[in-house]
């Protein structure tokens, strides 16, 4: 069996991870910050958004453009 095939629980991810989970379903379309992510109450939004892609989540960052056209990261959108 490989990775691609074993199935997710929410018992494979951290409560961080799982609480992330809610977070953005709440969310939902806005991406999230770090910052957005710290203020929810994740003590290590890094951590939790790994856990989450090794549990098999597609985890995406989000751009847009600054005042300056310039490319800027928006956050982070679970999917």
């Amino acid at each position: 069996m490989t990775d691609a095939t074993i199935p997710v629980r929410m018992s494979d991810v951290g409560a961080d991870a799982a609480r992330l989970l809610r977070v953005f379903a709440e969310a939902a379309p806005r991406p999230l910050t770090i910052a957005d992510l710290r203020q929810a109450g994740i003590t290590a939004p890094g951590q939790a958004l790994y856990e989450l892609e090794l549990a098999g989540h597609r985890v995406t960052r989000v751009y847009g453009r600054d005042a300056a056209r310039r490319r800027t990261m928006l956050g982070y959108r679970v999917e």
